[in-house]
């Protein structure tokens, strides 16, 4: 499980819920490029980004 929040998310009601969940997991929420629908806005960073995140997991 890798809960995931949008960097323009901070404090949003989707990035609290990606948080939340990361805490009572225990694991780190991995950020992304953008909103909580980062990948409709620089599709190449968000891919970058998500690779990244899921080798790692």
């Amino acid at each position: 499980m890798v809960p995931a929040a949008g960097a323009a998310s901070e404090g949003e009601p989707p990035a609290r819920a990606a948080y939340a969940v990361g805490g009572l997991l225990g694991v780190p929420v991995a950020t992304f490029p953008g909103d909580h629908g980062g990948f409709g806005l620089d599709v190449p960073a968000f891919a970058g980004r998500l690779d990244a995140v899921l080798r790692a997991a």
